[in-house]
């Protein structure tokens, strides 16, 4: 399996409720993404991906959410905007634009808080 990594940030406000059924007030965070392309064989060219499309691709994904509330973006809603939520939202919008098979994506939170979708079956 061949893979490359791409990775991007923002910075964006959201608020999720806690275990003991509070909501936490609202805050910020610096956010990283790192999406991971895979192919079993490579393309005509030699690459998974042409890493400037996919750049570019995760960059336009990302700037809606940058400086926002992602309380405010309907599709983080579902139950609440966590990493976790991020993490599968960046993986649906990568696959959408269709330029390799995404493997795995990690979303940063905070320092050592890391959130991990992996869309399931092969890749």
């Amino acid at each position: 399996m061949f893979q490359i990594c791409i990775h991007d940030g923002f910075h964006a406000s959201h608020y999720v409720k806690l275990p003991d059924g509070s909501i936490e007030e609202p805050h910020a965070h610096d956010w990283l993404v790192r999406v991971y392309l895979c192919r079993e064989k490579l393309d005509k060219l030699g690459m998974v991906a042409d890493f400037h499309e996919a750049q570019k691709a995760l960059s336009d994904i990302l700037k809606p959410l940058n400086n926002n509330d992602l309380n405010q973006h309907e599709a983080l809603l579902t139950p609440y905007p966590t990493a976790e939520i991020v993490a599968k939202f960046v993986a649906d919008a990568m696959d959408d634009k269709d330029i390799a098979p995404v493997r795995r994506v990690e979303v940063t939170e905070a320092k050592d808080c890391i959130a991990i979708f992996e869309p399931p079956g092969e890749a």
